[in-house]
């Protein structure tokens, strides 16, 4: 694998097709905002782009054809097999840099630099990530004990979402954390709710290092509120609904615009629009305050709720 002789961090994105106008939108942002040239940049998929789409993904980063994983790991309704690119892409680059950051291609990059998190310490944890949301309110350690994920992580040490990881290369090549967690998911599937997520926090096991949440705002209904207060420079539409398919315009309408004007500007707006075409019509306008109706609207109570663990301190490297 290459590596320049002045960066010593890998930034890596997955898809397989389906998911390669996405992944080229925040490559591009991503590589925008490392105005110092900090980073190198890698597109892994199994499927190489062509005409301008493959030419605008080779200027922003290295591609590289990888192999889709064993057919028979779980998946499921918005968890394509290719988010099993992740391992096969941190453990690939792991042996060639020393600090690799992974991101799954549903993350908006709001504002900031993501170089950033090269400021992360790489102590003796194999990696750094964010707890995933449901921990986020207060009620989320009580929430936890009485779930399935004291299974996975028997050590009570958090459970995180690994759609942001900034993997400290030596510590997880020497504890062989990908090929247990692939282990993991042939020995385990039934416990694999979240597939490979699962299996690392499987092998982790809580031994990782902590980041705040405005490094992965995992967007739901009880913390959308928050964002244009706490700023987070990294927000990720962990669900099913993505800014590409939110036929009622239930997130924030500068994700889909701004893709949008992105491809416009580089001339692949209607190719992007066929893909991914505006499905919202004005007789929808009913439905969507419907939906909206059901969503909570008591911010004081979620506020209260989700105060104390935003507002802690003790999160490792920028905040």
């Amino acid at each position: 694998m290459p590596q320049t002789d002045s960066r010593d961090t890998a930034l890596v994105v997955c898809s397989d097709r389906n998911w390669a106008f996405q992944s080229l939108f925040l490559l591009s942002t991503l590589r925008a905002s490392d105005r110092d040239g900090k980073l190198d940049f890698y597109y892994f998929s199994p499927d190489a782009p062509g005409g301008r789409l493959g030419e605008l993904i080779d200027e922003v980063a290295s591609f590289v054809q990888s192999e889709l994983p064993d057919a028979a790991y779980p998946t499921s309704g918005h968890i394509p097999s290719a988010a099993y690119l992740r391992l096969a892409a941190i453990q690939n680059l792991a042996q060639s840099y020393r600090r690799v950051i992974y991101l799954d291609a549903d993350i908006f990059l709001d504002h900031g630099c993501i170089a950033e998190l090269t400021e992360v310490p790489l102590a003796a944890r194999p990696l750094a990530a964010v707890r995933d949301w449901i921990q986020w309110r207060s009620d989320g350690p009580k929430w936890f004990r009485h779930s399935y994920y004291p299974r996975i992580v028997p050590s009570g040490g958090g459970y995180f979402n690994s759609g942001l990881l900034v993997v400290n290369s030596e510590v997880f090549r020497e504890r062989g954390i990908g090929d247990a967690a692939y282990r993991f998911l042939s020995d385990h599937p039934e416990l694999c709710k979240y597939h490979d997520q699962t299996a690392l926090n499987a092998v982790v096991n809580g031994e990782w290092d902590e980041l705040s949440p405005l490094w992965n705002w995992q967007i739901r209904p009880k913390n959308a509120f928050a964002i244009d207060s706490r700023r987070p420079r990294l927000i990720h539409t962990a669900g099913a609904l993505k800014p590409w398919n939110d036929t009622f315009r239930l997130l924030p309408s500068r994700f889909d615009l701004t893709m949008r004007a992105y491809f416009a500007s580089v001339g692949l707006g209607d190719e992007y629009s066929a893909a991914w075409p505006d499905t919202y019509s004005r007789p929808a306008e009913f439905q969507r305050a419907k939906k909206l109706s059901r969503q909570p609207h008591d911010y004081q109570v979620l506020n209260e709720k989700l105060a104390a663990y935003l507002d802690r301190t003790d999160f490792v490297g920028p905040q």
